[in-house]
């Protein structure tokens, strides 16, 4: 029973892992935190959200990510007309108070995962650093050195 928990480990970790190295290395897709409350229910804040290039026609309805004066925001849209569109927050009353060039839309909505830029943040404080990714390393090493040591034995 232990082996087989130990392969589904194993295997989600290494799912995550291949996931992120695409991300990482896919110019065309990126992670985004959700930073605001602006877009609730649909996303909330700490929510990390996955976008990839723009296939087609944009449309009321689509979620976009675009940059607007050094600040990341990512709205539905709510209107598209003679190359500009319309965004708005779910959770705001009115639309955007500016129009965003289809051409400065840097993707689209694919999917989220739920609370993960919390964790993302936490790993950029030395505290974070320290619990989620040097205690780990030192507990597998410790494990290793303590098998080579079985093995000698």
């Amino acid at each position: 029973m232990k082996k087989v928990i130990g392969f589904l480990v194993m295997g989600l970790l290494l799912a995550f892992a291949a996931g992120v190295g695409f991300l990482f290395l896919s110019p065309d897709y990126e992670a985004q935190v959700v930073r605001s409350e602006s877009m609730k229910p649909t996303f909330n804040m700490g929510d990390v959200v996955i976008v990839g290039p723009v296939k087609g026609q944009l449309k009321p309805g689509d979620i976009i990510s675009y940059e607007q004066k050094g600040a990341l925001i990512i709205h539905r849209v709510i209107e598209v007309k003679d190359g500009n569109i319309q965004t708005k927050g779910d959770a705001n009353e009115s639309a955007d108070p500016w129009r965003v060039s289809i051409s400065d839309v840097q993707g689209v909505f694919l999917f989220k995962a739920p609370y993960l830029g919390f964790l993302s943040s936490f790993v950029r404080t030395s505290v974070g650093w320290g619990v989620l990714v040097i205690l780990p390393a030192v507990v597998l090493i410790g494990y290793f050195v303590r098998d080579i040591f079985k093995r000698n034995d």
